[in-house]
């Protein structure tokens, strides 16, 4: 059994992801660096998923253990593919999932242990729970000596997964800009440009919503030939190659072979002209494919994927056609593939735990379902990729997400505008629970512990600005130009908003990954015509724009709340400021 110390000391470098001198640590914890390397010993006798790397120079960082040899093989429950949450944020996505659908208590004492953090970071990550349940009624957490479980109405628990998927990929899900750095072999924009002009030459319109997959197939098919590994043709109608989608991709996939250097086989070409056909493919592609002495029927595999996520997550995707469409042909892929025992390389998998969790979860559900059904093996990557399917999907559903009303109205005028007046406060209310939603569900992945900043002593707004702009460089969050345009920025007019905060921001530059760096000031200093005592400096991902009108939403509320905003100046720890800000 850890002590708290211990716990903290794991729970730092989990949520560093980098490394970490004795010293440093040491200091955090107010001990000596000798009790830091006996701590370090004793972590790393403990059973356990995450271990610590010893560097003479470089210090200590958390690290995955290897997989024991004989390892159970893939469990097919909904967490299966879960990773040790690391940031406020996914602990409480990872909690939150954990009390829908286990179906029983969580023991507090044991989920420590499981995620590596104190009972302090337990405490407020179930405040910010509560908070995220409020606008659902009937819905609680119960606790019971050392447990916790979420109680109410089954209908409303699948309500809120569902708004929280909703929030999770809001107009942010297949950013080929954020992509594109994942690709490490050729340029992805390069390739949209190029499929963009092959589309305008053929007077070919395709619906925005399905051009980002369209894309990603076209990548991740490109890194595949790079390495020698061809789809093999199925069974297809006659006719494919008379239909203008196929000359499409004929002429795409020539113009790609000749810019990247690389050959491309007719089967590549069939099958890119079926994934361009979306829900009309199944006139040209089979449903049937063998594997060993038994066929197979995708259609039948798609629909039993998608039972299997309604009665897990209460979502249902079965009256998607794209959806559906883009799924069978995956499937029938992925079923070639482990014939030909070709795996594809592991891009997208890290990037969909990390940035969207709940969807990658109903990744591996369908990863667990067709291996029961394949009775074969399926590499983990491959949840990675019908994730990206899902997370497609479930930012469609949101498009068409919309409020239903009903008026009847009076003749009378002084009723029909208190009518008015109450429909639009219940709109109103409904936007403000939405809102919450989605700033709980995104605040918790910006705001780390590196980047915040206690007790600061500065002088001036560019003393300010230089240290958080360099802290965010140091960790390579944004390039050197970075901290040279929220100055310019600045000269244009100041960021402070009344007494005590300023948001400084860049206009033009934009980071690797979306961070808010934090710096609570000892003294106040002047900024613009006000003093200021908190700053929070905005560094964006060109594909997470939506996020500044979220955190500028925010600061508007904050703005008109005097109590909470000075309650974010006083003084206090990274976990109770990010506590606050969830207030």
């Amino acid at each position: 059994m850890l002590n708290n110390r211990q716990e903290r000391l794991l729970e730092l470098l989990m949520e560093k992801q980098d490394w970490m001198t004795s010293r440093q640590l040491a200091l955090l914890l107010n001990v000596t660096d000798r009790t830091i390397r006996s701590d370090v010993d004793t972590l790393n006798k403990q059973p356990g998923p995450v271990g610590i790397e010893s560097n003479v120079r470089k210090g200590y960082r958390a690290v995955k253990r290897q997989e024991q040899e004989g390892g159970s093989a893939r469990d097919s429950s909904a967490f299966a593919g879960t990773d040790i949450p690391q940031t406020p944020g996914t602990r409480c996505i990872y909690i939150i999932q954990r009390l829908l659908f286990e179906g029983r208590e969580l023991n507090l004492t044991e989920l420590q242990s499981q995620i590596y953090v104190s009972g302090y970071s337990i405490q407020n990550d179930l405040k910010r729970i509560r908070k995220m349940i409020e606008p659902y009624g009937g819905l609680k957490l119960v606790r019971s000596l050392e447990c916790i479980s979420l109680q109410g109405d089954e209908h409303i628990k699948r309500k809120f997964y569902r708004d929280l998927l909703v929030a999770e990929v809001q107009e942010n899900f297949l950013n080929l800009n954020r992509l594109a750095h994942l690709y490490k072999h050729f340029d992805l924009i390069e390739v949209k440009d190029i499929f963009e002009k092959v589309l305008e030459e053929y007077d070919y319109s395709i619906h925005e919503s399905m051009f980002p997959m369209l894309i990603v197939h076209a990548g991740t098919s490109i890194e595949r030939i790079r390495s020698y590994h061809y789809v093999c043709p199925g069974e297809t109608q006659p006719g494919l190659e008379d239909t203008i989608e196929y000359q499409i991709a004929s002429t795409f996939y020539d113009r790609i072979a000749r810019r990247l250097h690389i050959q491309v086989k007719e089967g590549e070409v069939g099958m890119f002209a079926l994934v361009i056909m979306g829900r009309r493919a199944s006139n040209y592609a089979s449903d049937h494919i063998r594997l060993g002495d038994k066929w197979l029927n995708t259609r039948r595999l798609v629909e039993g994927s998608l039972v299997r996520l309604m009665d897990i997550f209460g979502v249902d995707y079965r009256d998607d056609e794209d959806l559906t469409a883009g799924l069978k042909m995956h499937i029938h892929s992925l079923i070639e593939r482990a014939k030909s025992q070709v795996v594809l390389e592991d891009i997208f998998l890290e990037e969909i735990k990390e940035n969207y969790p709940l969807v990658f979860e109903m990744g591996v559900c369908i990863t667990g379902y067709l291996e029961e059904e394949l009775g074969i093996p399926i590499a983990d990557m491959e949840s990675g990729f019908l994730a990206l399917h899902l997370g497609a999907a479930s930012e469609r559903l949101n498009s068409v997400r919309k409020y239903r009303a009903m008026m009847i109205m009076p003749y009378n005028q002084t009723f029909f505008d208190m009518c008015e007046k109450r429909i639009m406060e219940a709109l109103n209310k409904l936007d403000k629970n939405r809102f919450r939603l989605e700033f709980a569900s995104h605040i918790g992945h910006l705001m780390r512990k590196e980047h915040y900043h206690g007790g600061l002593v500065c002088r001036n707004p560019e003393e300010v600005i230089g240290i958080l702009c360099q802290g965010l460089l140091k960790e390579g969050i944004v390039d050197e130009s970075f901290q040279d345009s929220v100055l310019e920025r600045e000269r244009m007019s100041p960021t402070s908003f009344a007494n005590t905060l300023a948001v400084p921001h860049a206009f033009r530059s934009y980071a690797v990954r979306s961070t808010i760096a934090v710096a609570r000031l000892a003294q106040p200093v002047k900024w613009g015509g006000f003093d200021v005592r908190l700053v929070m400096l905005f560094a964006i991902n060109e594909s997470d724009r939506r996020m500044i009108k979220i955190f500028f939403d925010w600061v508007s509320n904050l703005i008109g709340s005097p109590r909470q905003l000075e309650r974010l100046v006083e003084d206090c720890s990274y976990e109770e400021f990010v506590e606050r800000v969830m207030e």
